[in-house]
């Protein structure tokens, strides 16, 4: 009897031992890289950082969390370089750029890596914590207020590669949004 209730109670363990299984793993979102994630949305009035009655059409606020166990650097230079934007009115055209706009942004992948930036600062981001940037992308498009534009931004510059402890990365964060 002693060994019908071993083997019963292997029988149950080897049944229980699939279901620990992990679960085919599901594709990472594409503000995600498994470890740091994305959100981007219209700014919001702050504190120290926005005067009472200012207009916040056009401007976003961008934040960057770490969503791992791990301590991650993060490069931080100037948004006009770390990130790429794409912009598309309703009928799927472009802003025209405004003078600022014609300078600052990048025109292609190679421009943006060599970026004139005029500080970098290393962040070292906690689990748990948020990086966050505000952008007046108001600044470098003619943005019509009341005309809605779907906005791109992707995080194109600065990510790491790897985790600390090596675990590979994908360096670029997408996140899309309506301004209006």
């Amino acid at each position: 009897m002693p060994h019908m209730l071993s083997l019963y109670v292997f029988g149950v363990i080897a049944l229980i031992h699939p279901l620990r299984a992990q679960a085919p793993s599901q594709p990472v979102p594409e503000y995600s890289n498994g470890a740091l994630e994305m959100t981007v949305e219209h700014a919001k009035p702050e504190r120290g950082l926005t005067r009472e009655g200012e207009d916040l059409y056009g401007i976003l606020t961008i934040r960057l969390k770490n969503a791992s166990d791990e301590k991650i650097p993060i490069i931080v230079g100037n948004p006009d370089c770390d990130f790429a934007i794409d912009i598309r009115d309703s009928s799927g055209n472009p802003p025209k750029l405004t003078a600022l706009g014609e300078r600052l942004l990048p025109k292609s992948e190679t421009e943006r890596e060599v970026c004139p930036v005029i500080g970098v600062q290393v962040v070292d981001l906690r689990p748990e914590k948020e990086l966050k940037l505000r952008w007046y992308i108001n600044r470098l498009f003619e943005l019509e207020p009341g005309k809605p534009y779907s906005v791109k931004v992707t995080w194109a510059k600065g990510l790491p590669a790897k985790t600390p402890c090596g675990r590979p990365l994908r360096q670029q964060l997408f996140r899309t949004l309506t301004v209006k």
